[in-house]
């Protein structure tokens, strides 16, 4: 049978509707986003193109010398250093020997082995007392690592006669 009264027409619930006109707002969103992009990169690259023309004029035949010599200088102490970093520079001992020496200390021999950081001083002096203040001295410092006080003695005229090895930290043979 056939009806003859029409039906309400069924409405969208509620959750549907927000739903609806929230996927129309994302939509309108990316679409302008997108315009936006395309606007920025566009915009980016006209920028980009101005920038290397300005770098290009701007390289001129003097400015482009120096940077070659540069570069060649460059080149050059990038060969030397590996030559200077492995260079020992032994004559910072006798720097550090003559700052660290009691006045009553006379060495009278020194054997140094900078590879090693390894010195050998023979000396006199004219008591215990100042070769003690002398160990000290050298005990307190930083860059003695090792010390062997060998062959002591006291000599004709009263005086105290030794051999004094010190190992050295490396770093003061370099630069």
């Amino acid at each position: 049978m056939v009806e003859i009264i029409p039906r309400p027409v069924e409405q969208a619930d509620r959750w549907q509707k927000i739903l609806l006109y929230l996927l129309i707002f994302v939509v309108i969103v990316l679409v302008v986003t997108y315009f936006i992009l395309v606007n920025l990169v566009e915009n980016s690259q006209i920028y980009s193109e101005e920038l290397e023309i300005r770098i290009t004029e701007g390289r001129t035949q003097e400015r482009v010398e120096l940077e070659e010599e540069n570069i060649y200088y460059k080149n050059k102490i990038e060969a030397i250093m590996p030559f200077l970093n492995a260079h020992i520079l032994s004559s910072k001992f006798f720097d550090f020997l003559s700052a660290k020496t009691h006045p009553r200390i006379f060495f009278s021999k020194i054997n140094l082995t900078a590879k090693e950081a390894r010195i050998v001083l023979s000396g006199n002096t004219d008591s215990f007392s100042t070769l003690d203040q002398q160990l000290k001295a050298l005990n307190e410092e930083l860059l003695v690592e090792n010390m062997v006080l060998t062959n002591v003695s006291i000599n004709k005229a009263g005086g105290i006669d030794f051999d004094l090895e010190i190992f050295l930290n490396k770093k003061m043979f370099t630069y």
